[in-house]
């Protein structure tokens, strides 16, 4: 079906951060303010439920941690990774087709290849080598 995943029917429908919320409390997970803030605001200004929490214009209505900026980033990241790892070398390779179904011929250097030889810090490669 070219799908990643599937909904699971037998659930209610509940957001990504409703639903995970959900499952820390009824496990007996306890979390503070500011942790269910950070989860709640996972997807930054992507969701528009969330400028009650990070467009505030008084200085006492803003988030009192970089706690939901951190996750915001670290979720960014992690979707950012996730596009250059499946997504990007369909967009740069030659697409040929195979029996009616689009194939996907990689470029040489891979994406990441291409990232790291233009790192200049050793320990940031390193680290990077790692993921």
């Amino acid at each position: 079906m070219g799908e990643d995943y599937t909904f699971n029917s037998k659930l209610a429908f509940a957001s990504v951060p409703d639903r995970g919320l959900f499952l820390l409390q009824s496990n007996g997970i306890q979390y503070s303010f500011n942790e269910m803030i950070a989860i709640q605001t996972h997807d930054g200004l992507y969701d528009d439920g969330n400028k009650k929490y990070l467009m505030a214009w008084a200085p006492e209505q803003r988030p009192r941690t970089s706690l939901p900026f951190i996750i915001h980033q670290a979720d960014l990241m992690a979707s950012r990774v996730e596009f250059e790892r499946e997504w990007l070398p369909k967009f740069k390779g030659e697409v040929k087709k195979v029996n009616n179904f689009a194939v996907t011929k990689t470029p040489k250097q891979t994406i990441k290849t291409k990232t790291l030889s233009n790192v200049k810090s050793q320990g940031l490669m390193d680290m990077l080598d790692n993921i």
